[in-house]
């Protein structure tokens, strides 16, 4: 089975990564250095740190869990809760 890469396709990929490479930079030329990077200049609040820390923690459990759910033989459904 061959697969090919269209010149397009390889054109859309190279102007999505160097647009995420730019925005990056756009976003980080306020930080000074490591601590600022890290910590976010100390100016998040600590709503956004629970947030963010919250929605991890559920994404993790999720990608984690759900494919062993789905793959145990004794469940009808992966989303029963027996």
């Amino acid at each position: 089975m061959h697969f090919a890469i269209s010149a397009v396709d390889t054109i859309i990929l190279l102007a999505y990564l160097v647009g995420v490479v730019l925005f990056g930079v756009w976003l980080g030329r306020k930080q000074k250095d490591v601590a600022d990077y890290l910590l976010g200049g100390r100016s998040i609040q600590w709503w956004a740190v629970l947030l963010s820390i919250v929605a991890t923690e559920t994404s993790t459990v999720t990608f984690l869990s759900v494919p062993g759910m789905a793959f145990d033989p004794g469940r009808a459904t992966w989303y029963s809760c027996n």
